[in-house]
């Protein structure tokens, strides 16, 4: 071990006042507290400074102390580094016998992360810090049993140690090859529950481990937390100095590297500039697993569709609520923890909503329609409406030559994604989206063969749920020429529906 005077040496005995002992337990409780009162860094222009945490930086560590497995996907020089690097730090010396190991895509990045470490540890007071048994550039062994160590990311990393919290950098701008192979070492101890691991990256295409893990994390499917960082959060990036950065960078690289953007070069159902401008919006109340986002109308037409999952703990069941006169989305549900009868269920619950609204003066209650994909789990919602003498007044609308609900096969598949693909489109009179959940779909629906589905990683249940709806609204158009007009009117030219063209989507796209 090197001589430093600022370094803590091992079982140094402290006798401690009772306000340090106070102070010992908050950070301990908190590492937010302990960062934002005894952690130091360095600031390029400011030099020595105490750590004040910004509102995203704390969001960071907030997740990382609660959730096990994280996934953070960040934009360049917006302090991620600086917030996961003290929660490693605080990790290390609030736990007794704990190995954490830092990784980073080159050994330049994974020092770099541990100068940030070490910087902090010289920092801290002697009451708060443990001692140390080895303390280098790669790796700190504290006298509590803890220790940390950095090193570049390889097919081995991770492999035969004991591991309590994994800290992966920049897992995008690693060799993809060295990506998959590090993941199966490393995949298996994550699974079990005995390795915290925190993931995080600026983006480096749009099919690589790191964008198929985030896509997963985004659509609660992987287990990990997504936490995303927005650059309107990071202080200092206005504008101009936006059009700066795009002059230096080029605006594709300046979407990737700043936005965090996923580049992207496959054929999109929608197109990249309509997904861009799709932001949603956060649910004005959720009710009964239902998000709403706007009041309901009694003197309104509402379509519901409903998508079933095969199975508990696999896809997701979901309902979209869209109004029909205004074609905006109003509520949304989606759960993988319910059975069929359970979704039954919810479709009785939002319909019994939608129609206890009246008017006060006409006494008018909202005209519901509904429908439902009857393939193969999806038709015990059928038996179960059959047996139901107490169902709400709505009407059901099934497929042509059809018992009840609707069948999905390829064609008609296909045949309702041009017209959903029609209505996002439009820049007057279509659909109007408010989940973001639902957008992120649509940002990772590709084509798929002769049809349309979900990039790796992603899931499709939302946009599964509005194809019933869109379904609906056409049966309806053949006998309301308003509704026809709606479904059928194009600001543009639209594709053939006999061929499987693409318009040419722009070579990125909003994670």
């Amino acid at each position: 071990m090197s001589k430093n005077e600022f370094i803590k040496k091992a079982h140094e005995q402290i006798e401690y006042t009772q306000e340090q002992l106070d102070e010992l337990a908050k950070c301990a409780k908190d590492p937010i507290y302990f960062i934002s009162n005894y952690c130091w860094i360095q600031n390029q222009e400011l030099g020595k400074m105490k750590f004040k945490l910004r509102p995203y930086q704390k969001r960071i560590i907030t997740a990382l102390h609660k959730n096990q497995h994280v996934m953070i996907l960040a934009g360049r020089q917006c302090g991620k580094s600086e917030s996961t690097s003290a929660y490693a730090y605080w990790f290390s010396i609030f736990n007794d016998d704990k190995n954490i190991l830092i990784a980073s895509n080159k050994q330049k990045g994974a020092s770099d992360l541990m100068n940030r470490i070490r910087f902090m540890y010289e920092s801290t007071p002697d009451f708060l810090r443990p001692g140390t048994l080895f303390y280098n550039r790669g790796s700190i062994e504290f006298d509590n049993g803890s220790k940390i160590w950095s090193e570049a990311t390889t097919t081995d990393t991770g492999r035969g140690r004991s591991v309590a919290l994994f800290l992966c950098d920049e897992l995008a701008h690693v060799k993809r090859n060295i990506q998959e192979a590090m993941w199966a070492s490393v995949q298996p101890t994550i699974s079990s529950g005995k390795l915290s691991c925190v993931i995080m990256s600026t983006p480096n295409g749009d099919s690589d481990l790191f964008a198929n893990l985030w896509r997963a994390a985004n659509a609660e499917t992987n287990g990990f937390k997504a936490v995303e960082v927005s650059i309107k959060e990071v202080p200092g990036r206005d504008q101009k100095w936006q059009d700066k950065m795009i002059e230096q960078l080029g605006e594709p690289m300046f979407r990737q590297e700043f936005l965090a953007e996923f580049l992207s070069s496959d054929p999109l159902l929608v197109k990249s500039t309509t997904l861009i401008n799709l932001k949603g919006e956060v649910p004005t109340m959720i009710d009964k697993g239902f998000s709403f986002w706007r009041p309901i109308d009694p003197n309104k037409t509402y379509v519901i569709g409903v998508d079933v999952a095969e199975g508990v703990k696999q896809d997701f069941s979901t309902i979209q609520v869209v109004e029909l006169e205004t074609l905006t989305q109003v509520a949304e549900f989606r759960n993988n923890m319910i059975n069929e009868n359970q979704l039954y269920h919810g479709i009785k619950w939002i319909i019994q909503k939608l129609l206890s609204h009246e008017d006060p003066r006409t006494h008018r209650k909202p005209q519901v329609y509904w429908s439902f994909e009857n393939n193969s789990a999806g038709s015990s919602i059928g038996t179960l409406y059959y047996q139901d003498d107490k169902f709400p007044e709505a009407e059901l609308i099934s497929g042509k030559a059809e018992r009840t609900g609707m069948r999905t096969s390829n064609r008609v598949k296909v045949e309702a994604c041009r017209h959903m693909k029609n209505l996002v489109e439009k820049t007057k009179g279509g659909l109007t989206l408010n989940s973001k959940m639902l957008i992120f779909e649509l940002k990772n629906y590709v084509a798929a063969g002769a049809s349309y589905a979900a990039k790796k990683g992603c899931t499709d249940d939302l946009i599964a749920a509005l194809l019933i709806v869109i379904r609906v609204i056409k049966q309806l158009s053949e006998y309301e020429p308003e509704i026809f007009e709606k479904l059928y009117h194009s600001e543009g030219e639209f594709y053939d529906e006999t061929t499987n063209d693409f318009s040419e989507p722009i070579p990125f796209l909003i994670s």
